[in-house]
């Protein structure tokens, strides 16, 4: 359950979608200890004025044989200039024979229309007020904004407001400039990568107690990196830490 409780994240966070008019196809496995656990795989495209990304994760391994856990999620919006503005975010998940989703829907002034079925961890869960939940962005426009925030302000320093339709926490990113990445026999990347770290801070909406709680990793980091010559940045590898372990996330497969 530990493991379970990092992936509620790994799956909002695990990759960095290109920067123009372009569909990129991304494939990541996740490892805890010696173990690949998850398997992650999005597409998405931005053009001059709109998003769209895709996500579907699910359990893999040794994982798979305590409880099988798929999820899917699509986010869509508008560009605007420098700024993404959601539009729609729509998430579905499965573990065991617990079914769940979420349904955000936005409008201009940034204000969010939240609809929820089904449960996937007992416990008791504070709702997120009104105020917290407005000027928020999905987990997956969040994806968005990471490269394109160091595209157009040369770094990943700054904050960014997340909601899920559950959980709302704020993801506090500082630049830790390049890096070189060594070797790895879990992805075929090496060379210099933008190494960004970001605090997790949860807010409202958090389970309390029983199953589920401490459902969030507390640190993540990122390397972005070109995959091939002349793609956009992605996020090449990920570590989610929390107190009970650290994920480890490298991409497997680029296609687009």
């Amino acid at each position: 359950m530990g493991v379970r409780s990092l992936l509620l994240l790994a799956a909002c966070l695990a990759f960095s979608p290109p920067l123009e008019a372009r569909e990129l196809a991304l494939r990541y496995d996740g490892y805890y200890l010696l173990f690949r656990v998850i398997s992650i795989d999005a597409v998405s495209s931005v053009e001059p004025a709109a998003y769209r990304t895709d996500v579907t994760l699910r359990t893999t391994g040794l994982l798979k044989a305590f409880g099988r856990w798929q999820s899917t999620a699509t986010a869509t919006g508008a560009v605007d200039g420098a700024f993404l503005r959601p539009a729609f975010y729509g998430a579905s998940s499965e573990f065991r024979d617990r079914r769940q989703r979420v349904a955000l829907e936005y409008d201009r002034s940034g204000s969010v229309r939240t609809d929820i079925e089904g449960r996937l961890t007992d416990g008791e869960r504070d709702d997120v007020p009104v105020l917290l939940r407005d000027g928020t962005v999905d987990p997956l426009t969040a994806t968005i904004t990471l490269p394109r925030r160091i595209v157009t302000t040369g770094t990943c320093a700054g904050t960014v407001r997340v909601f899920d339709g559950l959980r709302r926490y704020d993801l506090r990113y500082e630049d830790l400039g390049s890096v070189e990445l060594e070797p790895s026999s879990r992805d075929d990347y090496q060379g210099p990568a933008r190494y960004c770290r970001a605090t997790v801070e949860p807010l409202a909406g958090f389970v309390r107690s029983g199953e589920g709680a401490g459902e969030t990793a507390t640190e993540m980091s990122v390397w972005l990196a070109p995959p091939v010559p002349g793609s956009p940045p992605v996020a090449v590898r990920i570590d989610l830490t929390s107190s009970r372990g650290t994920l480890h996330l490298h991409l497997a497969r680029v296609d687009g």
